[in-house]
């Protein structure tokens, strides 16, 4: 007859309580609902979706504040709001309706302010004419309608 041997009873236990940690760590890694959002938020913001990703970290942060991901992107929202508010500020500047139809840049030539402003009947047009003029030397900030210009440079 063969002899059967018993598992000692310390091996039991101890294995039984190997099985419960891992068992509680998966269920502690799994309870992070944040985590999903934080990781969205990150990707967002590493492709330069400024926007987009402070959404993602709003929303992480909503999901669970106390937890680790909720915390990691409350603290990205500090510098996110700032950057999503300047770009949504510019977007609007840009896409705001121009009443007097007509979009001007002040650009400088060798330092010095050309006494003329240039011109374009659109947005698009008026920055396009100002990237053309860069190959003689010149250079000009973004356009802005007229209504809304103000002179960078002061009269001297």
């Amino acid at each position: 007859m063969p002899v059967l041997h018993s598992t000692p009873k310390f091996t039991r236990l101890a294995s039984r309580s190997l099985l419960l940690i891992l068992f509680a760590g998966a269920f502690v890694a799994c309870s992070d609902k944040a985590k999903p959002k934080y990781d969205e938020c990150v990707a967002l913001e590493s492709k330069w979706e400024t926007v987009k990703a402070r959404d993602a970290c709003k929303e992480a942060a909503a999901l669970d504040p106390n937890g680790k991901s909720g915390k990691l992107a409350a603290g990205k929202l500090t510098y996110l709001n700032e950057q999503a508010g300047k770009l949504l500020a510019e977007k609007s500047k840009k896409e705001a309706p121009c009443s007097t139809g007509k979009w001007v840049t002040h650009c400088k030539y060798k330092g010095e302010p050309r006494p003329n402003l240039l011109e374009g009947n659109t947005f698009a047009r008026c920055n396009s004419d100002a990237d053309e003029v860069r190959i003689v030397g010149m250079v000009c900030p973004i356009c802005e309608c007229s209504d809304r210009y103000v002179d960078p440079y002061p009269p001297q």
